[in-house]
C-alpha cells in the first residue's frame, strides 16, 4: 500500500536510481581528488608523517595537512595504522595523527558548503581536456584532482532533487518527527549510514544538502553529524585486522576519541544546538550548507582541544584493553627507544 502511494508521487525507480548513480558519482569524486591530489604532493608522504610527529602538536598538525590533501581522515587513519604495526610509528605519535585528521577531514564539508553546482559540469569539461589532452604527468593530476572537483558537485547536485522530493514524503517527515525526539537514534543513523558507504565525507554531504532543502531541523542533523564520526572510524577497524597489535590499539583509539567526543557533545547537545542556531542566525543563512560545516569543525575541534591534554590516558587504556605479547612489546620498547 505504502508503495502505491509512493509510485503515485514519484517516479520510485528513477528516483532510487539517480539518487544511487548520483551518490556514485559524488564519492568517485570525492576519491578521484583525494587521489590526484595525494600524488601532487608526492611519494614522501610516508617519510614526512614519520619525520613530523616526534610532538603531540606536530602529529595533530600533520594529522590536519594530511587529511586536507587525501580528503580522507580514513585514508589518513589507514596509513597511520600501517606504520604502526610496520614498526615506523608508537601508539602516542598515531593517536595526535588521528586527532588532527578529524579536523583535516571537515575541509570537504566547507567545500560541499561553497554551493557551486551550477559551475560542476563546466569544470567537469575543462578539467577533462587537460587529463585527456596533456602529456605532461603533472598537469594530468591537476587535471584529475579538478575534474574530481567537480563530479564532487555534480553528483550532488543530481541527488539534491531527489532528496528534495523524498524529504517532502509524509513517510520521511514523520521519521525526522522520530528522531528529532531521539538523539541516541539520530547518531545511530548517522553511524550505521557512514558504515555503509564507507565516507563520512558522503554521509555529511547528503546530510548538508538534505539540510538545504529545509527538511531537516539542526534538532536531527547535528545528531546523525555527530554518529558520522563514529561510522568513519570502521575503515580503521578493518584495515587493522591484518596489523599488529600496535596496529589494532590504534584502530581502537580512534574509536573511543570518537565515542567519546559524541557522548561529551550529546551530554551538551542543547547548548550546542543553540551556540549553531546563534550562529546560522548571525553569520549564516537559514538552512545553508555551511552551518552543518560549521558544526563539524566545532565538533572536531572542541574534541581534539580537550583529548589532546589526554593522549598519555587514552594511550594507557587502549594498551590496557589490547595487550601485548612478549614479542610485541621488545618491537615497542625498540620504536620507543628510536623516538
Amino acid at each position: 500500500m505504502l508503495f502505491i502511494f509512493l509510485a503515485d508521487v514519484i517516479n520510485v525507480k528513477e528516483t532510487i536510481f539517480i539518487i544511487i548513480g548520483g551518490l556514485g558519482i559524488f564519492i568517485f569524486g570525492i576519491y578521484l581528488m583525494g587521489e590526484s591530489l595525494k600524488k601532487i604532493a608526492g611519494s614522501k608522504l610516508r617519510l614526512i608523517i614519520e619525520k613530523t610527529t616526534d610532538t603531540p602538536l606536530k602529529g595533530v598538525l600533520t594529522g590536519i595537512v594530511l587529511t586536507a590533501i587525501l580528503q580522507s581522515s580514513s585514508a589518513t587513519t589507514a596509513i597511520v595504522v600501517g606504520l604502526i604495526g610496520a614498526g615506523l610509528m608508537n601508539l602516542r605519535q598515531g593517536i595526535s595523527v588521528i586527532m588532527g585528521s578529524n579536523i583535516g577531514t571537515t575541509v570537504t564539508a566547507f567545500i560541499i558548503g561553497l554551493n557551486i553546482s551550477e559551475y560542476a559540469l563546466p569544470i567537469v569539461g575543462i578539467s577533462a581536456c587537460f587529463v585527456f589532452l596533456s602529456n605532461r604527468k603533472k598537469i594530468v593530476q591537476i587535471g584529475s584532482a579538478f575534474l574530481g572537483f567537480g563530479l564532487l558537485f555534480f553528483g550532488l547536485d543530481l541527488m539534491g532533487e531527489q532528496l528534495k522530493t523524498v524529504s517532502q514524503l509524509p513517510f520521511f517527515q514523520e521519521f525526522m518527527q522520530t528522531l528529532s525526539t531521539n538523539s541516541i537514534l539520530g547518531v545511530l543513523v548517522g553511524a550505521g549510514i557512514t558504515a555503509v558507504i564507507q565516507s563520512s565525507s558522503a554521509a555529511i554531504g547528503i546530510l548538508q544538502k538534505i539540510y538545504s532543502t529545509g527538511a531537516m531541523e539542526l534538532v536531527v542533523a547535528i545528531p546523525i553529524l555527530l554518529g558520522s564520526n563514529i561510522g568513519t572510524t570502521i575503515t580503521a577497524v578493518l584495515s587493522s585486522l591484518g596489523s599488529s597489535r600496535e596496529g589494532k590499539r590504534a584502530a581502537l583509539a580512534h574509536v573511543l576519541f570518537n565515542v567519546l567526543g559524541t557522548i561529551l557533545f550529546i551530554i551538551f547537545l542543547n547548548p550546542f544546538q543553540s551556540l549553531m542556531h546563534w550562529i546560522e542566525a548571525s553569520f549564516i543563512s537559514s538552512y545553508s550548507m555551511t552551518t552543518i560545516a560549521v558544526a563539524h569543525i566545532l565538533f572536531n575541534l572542541i574534541t581534539t582541544v580537550i583529548m589532546f591534554f589526554f593522549i598519555s590516558y587514552l594511550a594507557k587504556l587502549v594498551e590496557k584493553i589490547i595487550p601485548l605479547d612478549e614479542k610485541d612489546d621488545e618491537i615497542i620498547s625498540l620504536i620507543n627507544h628510536k623516538n
